[in-house]
Formats: C-alpha cells, structure tokens, sequence
C-alpha cells in the first residue's frame, strides 16, 4: 500500500466513522428520550466503536504523514 492510498484509505474511514459517531449519537438521544435501557447501552457501545475506529485512524493518517515527511527529507538530502 503506498503512503497516498494509505491517507485515502484512512480518511476514508474516518468519514465513515464520524458518520457511525452521529448515527449513534442521535440514537442515543432518541432512546434516551423514550426511555429504552437496553437501546441505550448498545448505541453507548456503538459511539464507543466509533471513537475507537476514528482514533485508529488519525493515527494512520499522522503515521503516514510522518513517512511522507521522511521520504521528502531524503529527497532534498540527495539534491
């Protein structure tokens, strides 16, 4: 996987996890409302999984940013 399609693949999923974060939270909101537990504790479990995938990939995104660096420094090294 190269450094670029590595950010795109990444980006890419931290739309759909933000995406995920709001679907959940919105739940979250609806069943507080209506007082549904058991909805409750699952849509708190699905904003955790989203949280977790968005953290997951601002890291990909910082890993791949600081090898595109890296490459760049070399670059300019040899010039």
């Amino acid at each position: 996987m190269t450094i670029d399609s590595a950010q795109a693949t990444a980006i890419a999923g931290l739309q759909a996890a933000q995406t995920s974060f709001e679907t959940s939270a919105v739940r979250l909101s609806q069943s507080a409302a209506g007082g549904a537990e058991g909805r409750i504790v699952k849509d708190i479990v699905d904003l955790r999984r989203s949280a977790v995938a968005f953290d997951a990939n601002v890291r990909t995104v910082k890993a791949s940013d600081e090898m595109l660096d890296t490459l760049l420094g070399r670059v300019d090294e040899r010039a």
